[in-house]
């Protein structure tokens, strides 16, 4: 009679603030330790994300490009040559933000769109129309990602393993 599971939202703003660039990994840790106190057993039907229909896209967010919900917000990613990488910066920290939403209990969201970086800021900005044809740079964060969604499948301690900090500070987080 109730939701068995969710967004993990406490969890997506530790996301968003360690890999955007302003926040820090001990807020990242702390999230994902409340959330494994908060959901107890019910963390394994969470959903851990880096992005949803609700809010602005990470790759705008890491550009700090955003022209608002009705504004015309670059996409850095589409906007790149179909034959040269030019966005490592958003590849890397979406690249990281993947690899730990893709590493956490639970069954992850990506919304569609995020896997290549599209761009867009909030509600209805964040709902743009998938690219037809990929450049250089949507190409590397997609096989990235298909990598990671790879290993989540074929090493099952990925998704049902126990989260153990090896070492963290402010900017590096094992």
């Amino acid at each position: 009679d109730e939701l068995h599971g969710q967004f993990d939202f406490p969890l997506y703003y530790g996301i968003r603030g360690a890999f955007n660039g302003g926040g820090s990994f001990r807020d990242l840790d702390a999230a994902a330790a409340a959330s494994q106190r908060s959901y107890g057993t019910a963390l394994e039907w969470m959903s851990p994300f880096l992005g949803n229909h609700d809010v602005p896209r990470m790759a705008t967010e890491i550009a700090g490009n955003g022209q608002g919900p009705f504004g015309e917000t670059p996409d850095l990613m589409a906007a790149g040559p179909a034959d040269t990488i030019t966005e490592w910066n958003i590849i890397n920290r979406m690249s990281m933000a993947f690899l730990f939403t893709l590493t956490q209990p639970g069954v992850p969201l990506l919304y569609y769109g995020d896997e290549v970086g599209l761009g867009g800021d909030g509600d209805p900005d964040n709902r743009r129309f998938m690219p037809q044809t990929l450049n250089a740079n949507q190409i590397e964060l997609l096989n990235r990602v298909k990598q990671l969604g790879q290993l989540r499948k074929q090493i099952p301690v990925l998704r049902h393993g126990t989260r153990k900090e090896l070492w963290l500070d402010d900017s590096l987080y094992v």
